[in-house]
């Protein structure tokens, strides 16, 4: 699922010849969406708060399971982005 959530994330930024601040955008774009696929699990919460049943809070901690990889750390974003050197002196 990671490598999944990354080839998704970067699909449209990777390998691309734009200036470091167009792969970004794209990168930031890629991840809100793919995101909001996943923001399900706030409506879970709310539905577990209404209704008192486990099931929604185990769907709530599947969802968090598949966001979290995706995390935008910095050094992760430098791999999917194959930055050279010189971009990520400009990102510091």
């Amino acid at each position: 699922m990671k490598q999944a959530a990354s080839s998704f994330i970067s699909r449209t930024a990777k390998n691309s010849l734009n200036p470091l601040s167009d792969k970004l955008k794209k990168y930031r774009f890629s991840l809100i969406l793919y995101l909001a696929i996943f923001e399900a699990g706030l409506l879970n919460i709310s539905l577990y708060l209404l209704t008192d049943d486990l099931v929604f809070m185990v769907f709530t901690a599947v969802v968090l399971g598949f966001t979290l990889p995706v995390a935008p750390f910095r050094k992760k974003v430098l791999a999917i982005l194959e930055t050279d050197r010189q971009q990520e002196k400009e990102i510091d």
